[in-house]
């Protein structure tokens, strides 16, 4: 596994085993049922926007979604740093998106031509 897949992977890692212990432990008292946060209301602030939605855009954005593979889903909350990353792996791993304001340029070289970015 590569440097930066276990990077995007272990904080998923840790916070999912962590809530896990929650719910494994089938004599603790204060542990939550999966039923009890089912019937636990959202807490999620509800959002207004002076766009309306547009329903046609949100079935084609159900589709893709739908049609993701999980490793391209994952891929597109990764955002490594140019530094970090080439562009085989930003293939490979489905990589949405690359932070680049720290410096880095494509193979160190600050004037790198448009065809190097």
């Amino acid at each position: 596994m590569t440097r930066l897949i276990k990077m995007a992977v272990w904080p998923i890692l840790i916070s999912a085993s962590a809530l896990l212990m929650q719910c494994t432990d089938p004599d603790d008292s204060d542990a939550v049922s999966i039923d009890a946060i089912a019937e636990m209301p959202i807490i999620w602030p509800s959002l207004s926007s002076a766009v309306a939605r547009d329903p046609e855009l949100e079935q084609r954005i159900d589709e893709l979604l739908a049609n993701m593979s999980t490793p391209e889903k994952v891929g597109q909350l990764v955002q490594p740093e140019l530094r970090n990353i080439s562009p085989a792996q930003v293939r490979e791993y489905h990589i949405g998106s690359i932070l680049n304001g720290g410096g880095s340029w494509p193979n160190n070289n600050k004037h790198a031509s448009a065809a190097e970015w």
